[in-house]
């Protein structure tokens, strides 16, 4: 059939957009199996024409980016079907790390497929979903589904300046859960240098004896330092740890935006 050159986008893991003109001028109609042959093995690849996705789905896989933490509902890509009847709500099993989940399945009035159901908003709670995160379904036998719960290589939360935050920032408790954001130490990097924190450990009171770490000692010189101000935007973005960096700091880049 000949060769083409494909250049690799960074969200490769989430989607891949093959060069549609090759194919149709070799004459092959979407969509089609393909057999990727490799050094490792071989993989046989459904390739589909979808115009907001344009994805290659594996087979028996498929991968959906959580735009948007859909908290209670989640609408699938529209190239996604399901084995249930159109008109009926299905219930399907979802394996994850955390435990096996039942969720309920309808189309809604476009015909995509939709998940919704205590169990799902019980998923997303336990795996921490949010719009950092995509997903990926592997059908095992079916309705049942393995779900594997994947993140950006280098994860990021966002802090608008309030009064308050002169003297303490409070790292998001979500961010904490999912990154594992757990070491007595960090090194905040900025336009105006390096600066090292103390990192505090602290539990709320009530019920849910919720767990909260803050920027101590170090963060008043480093606000100082910056310029920042009530209206300031802060992203913290955590860095991949470096070989000579030590077990119990972690690093984040900072943008400030004025």
């Amino acid at each position: 059939m000949g060769e083409f050159l494909q250049v690799v986008p960074n969200e490769f893991r989430l989607q891949m957009e093959l060069a549609i003109h090759f194919w149709n001028e070799a004459g092959v109609e979407l969509p089609f199996e393909l057999v990727l042959n490799a050094r490792d093995g071989s993989w046989n690849i459904n390739v589909l024409y979808e115009r907001h996705f344009g994805v290659v789905f594996g087979e028996n896989r498929f991968c959906v980016l959580m735009w948007v933490c859909a908290e209670n509902a989640f609408e699938l890509p529209q190239s996604i079907t399901l084995p249930c009847g159109v008109e009926e709500v299905c219930e399907l099993k979802l394996r994850s790390s955390k435990g096996m989940f039942i969720v309920n399945a309808k189309t809604n009035i476009d015909g995509n497929w939709v998940l919704f159901g205590n169990e799902w908003k019980r998923l997303v709670g336990a795996h921490n979903i949010n719009s950092n995160a995509y997903l990926i379904f592997q059908k095992e036998n079916g309705l049942m589904y393995d779900i594997k719960v994947c993140r950006e290589a280098d994860p990021y939360f966002e802090l608008n300046i309030q009064e308050h935050h002169k003297n303490w920032v409070t790292i998001p408790a979500a961010f904490i859960d999912v990154y594992d954001v757990r070491s007595m130490k960090v090194v905040l990097i900025s336009l105006k240098g390096r600066f090292k924190l103390q990192v505090k450990h602290f539990r709320g009171r009530g019920r849910k004896q919720s767990k909260h770490i803050v920027f101590g000692t170090g963060w008043k010189d480093f606000y100082k330092r910056n310029y920042l101000s009530n209206g300031a935007k802060c992203r913290f973005q955590l860095m991949k740890a470096s070989g000579n960096q030590s077990a119990d700091t972690f690093m984040m880049n900072v943008v400030v935006k004025k």
